[in-house]
């Protein structure tokens, strides 16, 4: 919900893609992080999750 109301925050780009890979989504994980990463370059955790998927 919170990323439909404000899809240009990167914090929640990274909060859905740790919730999709808890759900084992993982295509839909590394989307997210990559989109959080667009939205914030550097972006140290959503890089962490991108080298573990």
């Amino acid at each position: 919900m919170a990323v439909r109301l404000e899809p240009k925050r990167a914090e929640y780009r990274y909060g859905l893609c740790l919730a999709n890979e808890k759900l084992g989504d993982k295509e839909g994980a590394r989307y997210q992080c990559q989109e959080a990463l667009k939205l914030k370059p550097g972006y140290k955790e959503a890089e962490e999750v991108l080298k573990r998927l």
